[in-house]
């Protein structure tokens, strides 16, 4: 293709040392055309990338810890090991209090985060959707507590509020296959009794096109423990700093706030243990 537009080998050699930039214009000035067809298709890739390309968030939140029996142990408080260490026992216990499996179980079991909608906007253009999401698909919680693999629906509403759905399970067989229904939806399947309302963001009279995907509340627990980092900063302050990297800004604080809320709930049910 490219010796069809210049022959590369008439090229001349030109000396660093001895050619002027009026030379190099001069020298390549037959191959021009693929010059500037490679600055459009650059272009257009860069344009088509920043396009597809969903903006990342970082949400953080600062934790207290505190230790009530700081204060009441004086041998605690003059120890070596604290002098050394920066009293990090405890928060090390906290952390593993706040990473702990139950805490991010009980973040998907309270947010659902377990079930994810995005809606299709176009060919190339993906937008994940939580508090605004069109459609909410609604479930028997004993069907998030036994599900071993990834259900998906595929929902296509055409403008005139006619709905498609296809639901495929992990293996890539389809278990519901409608077209030409209305909201709502009631769709009674294998794996349980499931529902497809409408949402206030629902727009009448608009195509949708979404894919929604359920998976168990283990594995949302999961999930949420490789994508939230919480750390110790400063092993002196006894502070443990959560992170969470989203594109969607209220979907994430959603879960952080949450997972200090179950925290708290774990430290105020110890202290009644006490």
């Amino acid at each position: 293709m490219l010796n069809k537009l210049f022959d590369i080998n008439s090229l001349p050699y030109l000396d660093p040392k001895k050619t002027s930039f009026l030379d190099y214009i001069q020298a390549y000035r037959s191959i021009w055309p693929i010059i500037l067809i490679s600055v459009i298709a650059f272009m257009c890739l860069g344009g088509l990338y920043a396009y597809m390309r969903t903006p990342k968030y970082d949400i953080e939140a600062n934790v207290l810890i505190t230790d009530d029996d700081k204060d009441s142990n004086l041998m605690r408080s003059l120890s070596i090991a604290d002098v050394m260490l920066g009293s990090g026992s405890s928060a090390d216990e906290e952390m593993a209090l706040m990473t702990s499996h139950t805490q991010f179980r009980g973040v998907a079991m309270e947010l659902n985060t377990n079930i994810t909608y995005v809606v299709r906007k176009n060919i190339f253009k993906r937008k994940q959707v939580y508090f605004e999401s069109p459609l909410v698909l609604l479930a028997p919680p004993e069907i998030a507590d036994t599900l071993r693999n990834a259900l998906k629906f595929k929902v296509s509403i055409d403008d005139h509020g006619f709905v498609s759905l296809k639901a495929k399970d992990a293996h890539g067989e389809v278990f519901v296959d409608i077209e030409n229904e209305k909201l709502p939806l009631s769709l009674n399947t294998a794996f349980g009794d499931f529902q497809l309302i409408a949402t206030r963001h629902f727009k009448d009279g608009k195509p949708l096109r979404m894919n929604i995907t359920m998976i168990s509340y283990d594995a949302s627990a999961e999930n949420l423990q490789k994508e939230v980092n919480c750390i110790i900063p400063n092993r002196k302050a006894d502070i443990i700093s959560i992170k969470f990297k989203t594109s969607n800004i209220e979907y994430g604080k959603a879960v952080v706030d949450q997972l200090v809320n179950e925290y708290n709930q774990q430290v105020i049910d110890k202290n009644r243990k006490k």
